[in-house]
């Protein structure tokens, strides 16, 4: 992923050209912390705890995870990417590819949105495993990854410069994906069917979250506490 070396002081214009019939990048921004700030109500205190974006970038949606706690952190392995995010973004720190600089049982909270299809199918494992060291018990993972069921999606992919590397994953695979790594299944589902523009789209939006029309999904996993076992995904109300 150190490629976004090539793309970190351009970024949002590029990401911009190349979301096309999708909308704007801040119509994503605005639909993944929607359904962000529905998962977080679950976690208790958190406005007080530590979140994560991991893959952040140069920090588009960091910054936007301080309305759920102040304490909003961002990690990627470009740092190019990280010197080019906004000062407002907060404490941006390089990941080596192996080790989280962070403490074990340290966030509430991580988030990966569109990370995961630039990382080799053979390595996501230990990423997970390394992102599961980090969280604390009960802490959530949420993946948000593009949906390659939807055509519109696909086609955003292909033109998009920075994924030519791109090997999707569906919601099924990040399930399989997770559960292999000790997390408990949570809730899931798909958004951005229509962009949440205004409220009513927002509802509508939400309303088709079991249905994989959606451009992207989320599917978020819990870590849990010592001798707990796996449940099923919960509905996402």
């Amino acid at each position: 992923m150190a490629e976004f070396d090539e793309f970190g002081s351009d970024y949002r214009q590029r990401l911009e050209r190349s979301v096309g019939p999708l909308g704007s990048v801040d119509s994503a921004l605005t639909s993944k912390l929607r359904v962000l700030q529905r998962l977080a109500g679950d976690i208790n205190g958190l406005e007080r705890l530590p979140i994560l974006d991991f893959g952040c970038g140069a920090g588009l949606l960091t910054g936007l995870l301080k309305q759920l706690s102040p304490i909003a952190l961002g990690a990627d392995v470009s740092l190019v990417s990280l010197k080019h995010a906004e000062p407002r973004t907060g404490n941006l720190v390089q990941f080596d590819g192996l080790r989280l600089p962070l403490r074990d049982n340290a966030i509430a909270m991580v988030v990966a949105s569109c990370v995961f299809h630039h990382i080799l199918p053979e390595e996501r494992p230990s990423i997970v495993g390394e992102i599961s060291r980090v969280l604390m018990p009960r802490g959530r993972l949420v993946i948000i990854e593009h949906n390659p069921f939807n055509p519109v999606t696909r086609w955003v992919v292909n033109r998009c410069e920075f994924d030519e590397d791109a090997q999707l994953l569906s919601l099924a695979e990040t399930r399989r994906l997770l559960s292999a790594g000790g997390l408990q299944a949570d809730r899931d589902g798909y958004f951005y069917a229509v962009p949440p523009v205004r409220p009513l789209l927002a509802n509508i939006d939400h309303g088709l979250r079991r249905l994989p029309l959606g451009a992207q999904y989320f599917c978020a996993f819990a870590k849990p506490p010592p001798g707990a076992s796996a449940h099923p995904a919960r509905e996402h109300h």
